[in-house]
Order: C-alpha cells, then sequence, then structure tokens
C-alpha cells in the first residue's frame, strides 16, 4: 500500500474579539499623530473590534491640544476584514486596501493595512507604513 503525503494545512486563527490600543509607531498612548492649525494631534485612545462575520470597527479618541486647552474628540472608522492563517488584511466599506495616502509626517490610525495576531497581541502596519500594537 503506498502512503499518500499529508496535504498542508492552514490554520485557523480565530481572530475576533475587541483589541485595546497600546502603542503608535512605538509610543505609548497618549501618542502624538501630527499637528493641525498649530495644534498638537495625538491619540488618547482606541480600540478595534473584529467581529465573527469579518467586519471591523475602530473607536478612537483623538485629542487637540492648542496652547492651554484641550478636546478629545470621538473618532469612528469601519470596514471588512480577511483573514489568512494568523494574518489580517483590513479593507474599506468598498472592499479595497487603503491606498493613495499622503506621504506626510502625519499618522492616520484608520488607514489600517495588515495585521499580524500573535498570541493576544495584534500588531497592525498602516497604509503608510507605520505601525499599531493592539492587545486583546
Amino acid at each position: 500500500m503506498a502512503l499518500v503525503p499529508a496535504l498542508p494545512t492552514s490554520k485557523y486563527v480565530d481572530v475576533a474579539g475587541t483589541y485595546q490600543l497600546v502603542s503608535v509607531a512605538e509610543k505609548s498612548l497618549p501618542a502624538p499623530t501630527g499637528k493641525d492649525d498649530g495644534c498638537l494631534v495625538s491619540v488618547a485612545a482606541a480600540k478595534l473590534t473584529l467581529t465573527t462575520d469579518r467586519k471591523w470597527t475602530l473607536e478612537q479618541t483623538e485629542r487637540r491640544e492648542c496652547g492651554k486647552s484641550s478636546r478629545d474628540e470621538l473618532k469612528r472608522d469601519h470596514g471588512t476584514y480577511q483573514v489568512s492563517g494568523d494574518n489580517v488584511t483590513f479593507l474599506d466599506d468598498d472592499g479595497e486596501r487603503n491606498t493613495g495616502g499622503t506621504a506626510d509626517a502625519d499618522i492616520d490610525i484608520d488607514e489600517l493595512d495588515q495585521g499580524t495576531l500573535t498570541g493576544t497581541t495584534l500588531t497592525v502596519r498602516l497604509e503608510e507604513g507605520q505601525s499599531l500594537v493592539f492587545k486583546r
């Protein structure tokens, strides 16, 4: 009897869940993301939710500090995602990957591109190349 080699199987990784942002471009929160009209803009907090039906929602608290005053604003973005092993590809609502960002100094944390889940840590590369680290 001839032995048939086993076909490689791709491992299934359950990525669904809620992840809290812990760092932006290797800086812990609140992390500066740019300047706007002379104000310092930073991410004070963010939560990424991946659902079992392959949808994602990012809720972030953006802080604007202008001189001695500051203001927090809640922002929300969403889309869909695909999974291959422990890799996650984030797509906009139109099903396309984020492209066409401007190569400036600002960090747009809602421009999710590719992610990798290792244990409870989800590391996501943004469309412009910076990284975000989330913990489940």
